[in-house]
């Protein structure tokens, strides 16, 4: 963002289910948090779903590139 959220942060993170279009926001302080974030989403919406995370479209940030994010959706059968 080019200003700053009223918490102060600059980033933030939205997931989208292509299917119902239902949307959650994250607001992050550094890229870094990305992966615990969504760790904890991927835990949350299939405890509340009964249903996994399949695939996993992005814009290809450098956050979705690491080989801990890339080696965790492997492990955990998420197409990306």
């Amino acid at each position: 963002m080019q200003t700053r959220s009223i918490g102060g942060v600059w980033y933030f993170l939205i997931f989208v289910d292509d299917r119902s279009r239902y949307t959650w926001v994250y607001f992050i302080r550094r890229k870094s948090d990305f992966f615990e974030y969504f760790k904890e989403f991927k835990n949350m919406v299939e405890k509340q779903t009964g249903n996994y995370i399949k695939i996993l479209r992005s814009d290809q940030g450098g956050e979705f590139k690491s080989r801990e994010f890339n080696q965790y959706c492997k492990s955990n059968e998420i197409l990306q």
